[in-house]
């Protein structure tokens, strides 16, 4: 016996507050499109037939808290507050993650 793809209800939820905007899609095929916009980031969840895919933009000119991991001799472990521009060299360069 076959089995069918399951239909699921389309749904479009939308959360507007004075620090944080959600916006969640989701249609009949299950494809999945989150977006959430924050004073400090803003992060793009996709998800679909081809697998997820999650974006998350960092300002150049802000900062932000950065932890380091300790890979890179010049720049020692723990917490650094540094520009949204070197953080993305540096989590690029796998020398530790952005601080939530």
């Amino acid at each position: 016996m076959e089995k069918k793809p399951r239909k699921r209800k389309p749904l479009n939820v939308k959360l507007d507050t004075k620090k944080i905007d959600v916006e969640i899609t989701r249609d009949e095929n299950g494809n999945v499109t989150v977006d959430v916009d924050t004073p400090k980031i803003d992060a793009h969840f996709t998800k679909d037939e081809n697998g997820t895919k999650l974006t998350v933009e960092v300002e150049d000119g802000k900062f932000y808290e950065f932890e380091s991991n300790g890979e890179n001799p010049k720049l020692p472990k723990g917490i650094w507050k540094i520009t949204g521009e070197m953080v993305k060299l540096f989590v690029k360069r796998g020398f530790g993650k952005l601080k939530k």
